[in-house]
């Protein structure tokens, strides 16, 4: 993959050199446009919001893709009427089918039997994925679960562990409490991982002052902000 941005008026040289070994024989470029690049963002959100194992990081990601999920949802009130219509769509020819789909030339061209049919598949297939992401039961339903495994798997100490009976681990609360950071400052406080949040700093601030030796001398040096928590 070789991303890239043009955000002024001009030339742009891209070197493709590195996707293409210079021995192979099958050679195939996919190039991706968007006047909007949150929409790529946006398109992944699926992905990420529905985990397909219960530890640590894969239940904070959930978290973290269906509150945004959610955020956009309450901050875009289009979009919400959008994914709505989609699901509510019923004739032959919806909004969830891509555009090559639509095609009725393409169609008579035996569609089912071009290099392309794959891609079109994919295209409606990510867009029904959104269309059921984006569904408000659902999410809400997907950040209950999330919240309550996270807790479980947050240690008495603070710590979360990476998977369930197994010790709080450093490294796993780091990244946790760093995910739902940097989630805060994306959109408004979650009120439902703030107790959780102080818990993993309270961890964290401990290990650090043990880590340093435990002398009150290094006390000024682990002072964590929790603003944003």
């Amino acid at each position: 993959t070789v991303p890239f941005t043009q955000i002024e008026p001009g030339k742009k040289t891209i070197d493709l050199a590195a996707l293409l070994p210079a021995d192979s024989k099958n050679r195939k470029l996919t190039f991706e446009y968007t006047n909007n690049p949150a929409w790529l963002m946006i398109q992944s959100l699926p992905s990420v919001g529905k985990p397909s194992d219960d530890d640590a990081i894969s239940q904070a990601a959930s978290y973290y893709a269906n509150s945004i999920g959610k955020h956009i949802l309450d901050q875009n009130p289009k979009a919400k009427t959008a994914f709505q219509l989609w699901q509510q769509e019923t004739d032959s020819e919806t909004s969830l089918m891509s555009s090559l789909e639509k095609n009725q030339e393409l169609k008579d061209l035996m569609l089912n039997e071009t290099p392309w049919v794959m891609d079109a598949d994919r295209e409606s297939e990510q867009k029904q994925r959104l269309a059921d992401f984006f569904d408000e039961n659902t999410m809400q339903q997907r950040l209950e679960s999330a919240t309550t495994k996270l807790k479980k798997l947050q240690r008495s100490d603070g710590s979360w562990s990476w998977w369930p009976e197994m010790p709080g681990s450093f490294y796993m609360t780091v990244a946790i409490s760093e995910m739902l950071v940097r989630l805060n400052c994306l959109t408004d406080k979650q009120s439902a991982t703030e107790s959780m949040l102080k818990g993993a700093f309270r961890f964290m601030g401990n290990e650090i002052v043990e880590d340093l030796g435990g002398t009150s001398e290094f006390a000024p040096c682990v002072l964590i902000t929790t603003d944003a928590m």
